[in-house]
């Protein structure tokens, strides 16, 4: 049975033409550090939730730190990094110390803030769910609370608008894992941002889904399959994502939708 995720549907949904390089023509790209530093960050908060799970305690500091920022060396290592023009400028050595003091800050931040008031129920529990389509979703919730509340961590150097909690489709598919898991809806939903700045500060956002959002969700499959099936892939209107930027994207300047 052919199995998709919310990971690549999400990919198609933001632009189709980027889709269709990575994963039709295998041309895989490094990454940028921004997303370096969620990597490296979400790892350490992982490793902190899954022994929280089984022991009821954080790890120290210290580990998490640890944790945080050998991720990020190795992913650096191992996969690459892409820079754009303005980074180039920088330097790549400044680009990846500044990364570095940014993820050990935000990691200190979510460790002495964040983490002590939370009690992890679930933690990167993988599901399939069986769809109308003769397809599985293959999905994983990240991380859900003893009090039935998802929280979706995210690094930016910017708040969130606080619309994106009530029509973000990475959130709903977290709440379609989890009533898949459970049989039942979580309590909220819940983005838990770290943000990048000279003092960082934590942004935290609650929502909730209901069958309306299950139905939106749906469609969005719907449409994602009936897309790859009949090879269409769409790249962004660029005038209204911020997506379609040599910042964001890696593929901009090989683009043939963009000025470069």
């Amino acid at each position: 049975m052919e199995s998709i995720s919310p990971s690549r549907i999400l990919s198609y949904l933001r632009c189709g033409e980027s889709y269709r390089r990575r994963f039709l023509d295998n041309e895989i790209i490094p990454p940028s550090i921004a997303l370096h530093k969620g990597k490296a960050t979400h790892k350490g908060i992982e490793k902190n939730n899954v022994y929280k799970k089984e022991t009821k305690e954080d790890m120290k500091l210290k580990e998490v730190l640890e944790i945080i920022s050998n991720e990020y060396d190795q992913n650096i290592k191992k996969e690459g990094l892409l820079l754009n023009k303005e980074e180039e400028t920088i330097g790549k050595d400044k680009i990846v110390g500044e990364g570095k003091d940014t993820i050990i800050s935000l990691g200190r931040l979510y460790r002495e803030e964040v983490a002590p008031d939370i009690m992890p129920l679930y933690v990167e529990e993988k599901v399939i769910i069986q769809t109308s389509q003769q397809v599985e979703l293959v999905s994983v919730l990240d991380l859900c609370d003893d009090k039935k509340n998802i929280i979706d961590f995210k690094t930016s150097n910017r708040k969130k608008n606080e619309s994106e909690i009530s029509s973000d489709l990475q959130l709903s598919f977290q709440a379609l894992t989890f009533r898949s898991l459970t049989k039942e809806n979580p309590n909220s939903v819940n983005f838990c941002v770290l943000i990048e700045k000279k003092q960082p500060e934590v942004q935290n956002l609650k929502g909730t889904r209901t069958e309306v959002e299950y139905k939106i969700l749906l469609n969005y499959i719907n449409i994602y399959l009936k897309g790859i099936r009949n090879g269409v892939f769409m790249p962004p209107n660029p005038t209204i994502t911020y997506y379609c930027n040599p910042k964001w994207c890696g593929y901009f300047n090989t683009c043939d939708f963009t000025k470069h």
